[in-house]
């Protein structure tokens, strides 16, 4: 690399798993093409439990000698992390903050930018006395904690907190797709296909939007989608908690994982995205479906509501009918508004100017 390049440690999930890793993934590659980077993808797989404390105990490790190394560094040295929300990877994440806060005594040129995902870091950090230690840390030694919208602020480290920079999570529409969304063909009448995407998780909150659905299209042709789970994911999830018909249940299809292909395949095909979680900061799937020109509902939870400002998205606490939801999705105008504001706001253009920018410390 050029000397004249700022020298990041770049420490997160190496991933397109999900969407934080997704969005990390991005991140690094913008971050290559313009600093000199070494790196730890922090990202464990699906593995049995003796592999996966394996695993973080060398990425401890590896966490340790190098900030043994940077310290003697005489070069800026900026670190880039994504804060875990567990306690087993925040274990990494604990001694990355004491051993940044012990070697700042010594190195003025030792900078740390967090990067945090989803919005349970708060309720993480309020547990006990180990969440509490983390957060003294966090406020003591970050530099700059990038988020993704004003009510993050609320569950990362609180609007007391001075250092946070807000940049919105990127998607990147290839030229290709745009036509493909221009001539997308609005519902009329006749089935109306809807589209779930989500890890499998219970807090996604599937079962309830397959029952909201069922609902407010009892007597109508649907069909759902759902990507990211299998049936099997589903039996396990909500094993002795789903009492839904067999005829409903024929009505969903299991994707299980695909590609970005096969993705915006189904949403170029989708009418309706629906995502009913406990709990989000800025999803990329609720981006992505706004984009595609989907009519959106999602529940009413805080950091959810930034999309109220969109006519075509619908909250589950609006007494929702079947007209309310027609009017959505024959509404051009209001889709392709929503679509044109998120590809702008959300464009990987504008998201490479915002990091480079952050990184200017």
């Amino acid at each position: 690399m050029r000397n004249y390049k700022k020298y990041v440690m770049f420490i997160g999930p190496i991933t397109n798993d999900h969407g934080q890793g997704r969005v990390t993934s991005t991140t690094f590659k913008i971050l290559k093409n313009n600093c000199s980077v070494d790196f730890i993808n922090t990202h464990i797989k699906n593995l049995n439990i003796f592999t996966k404390l394996l695993i973080s105990f060398l990425i401890i490790i590896r966490t340790i000698i190098l900030l043994i190394k940077l310290n003697f560094s005489r070069k800026e040295v900026i670190i880039y992390f994504t804060p875990s929300r567990n306690i087993l990877s925040s274990t990494k994440d604990l001694i990355l903050l004491m051993g940044v806060f012990f070697f700042k005594k010594f190195n003025k040129n030792l900078f740390l930018i967090g990067h945090l995902h989803g919005s349970d870091l708060a309720h993480f950090l309020d547990k006990n006395i180990y969440g509490k230690l983390l957060d003294n840390f966090y406020h003591l030694t970050l530099d700059k904690l990038i988020i993704n919208s004003q009510s993050h602020k609320k569950y990362a480290l609180g609007f007391e907190f001075k250092k946070y920079e807000i940049i919105n999570n990127p998607f990147q529409l290839e030229n290709y797709l745009k036509e493909r969304i221009n001539n997308k063909l609005i519902y009329k009448n006749g089935e109306i296909n809807i589209v779930f995407i989500s890890i499998p998780s219970k807090e996604k909150g599937l079962l309830e939007s397959i029952n909201l659905i069922s609902k407010v299209f009892k007597n109508d042709d649907w069909s759902l989608n759902v990507i990211g789970w299998s049936k099997k994911n589903f039996i396990e999830v909500y094993f002795n908690e789903s009492n839904l018909d067999v005829k409903i249940l024929e009505r969903v299809n299991f994707l299980g994982k695909v590609n970005d292909k096969e993705k915006y395949d189904v949403l170029l095909k989708s009418h309706l995205f629906v995502l009913l979680s406990y709990k989000e900061a800025q999803p990329l799937s609720v981006i992505e479906a706004g984009i595609f020109k989907c009519g959106i509902i999602l529940s009413d939870i805080e950091m959810l509501l930034e999309f109220k400002k969109f006519e075509s998205v619908l909250f589950n606490n609006q007494k929702l009918t079947k007209t309310k939801i027609l009017k959505v999705l024959k509404s051009n105008a209001s889709l392709n508004e929503t679509s044109n504001i998120l590809e702008k706001f959300h464009s990987l253009d504008r998201y490479k100017k915002n990091i480079i920018n952050s990184f200017i410390i």
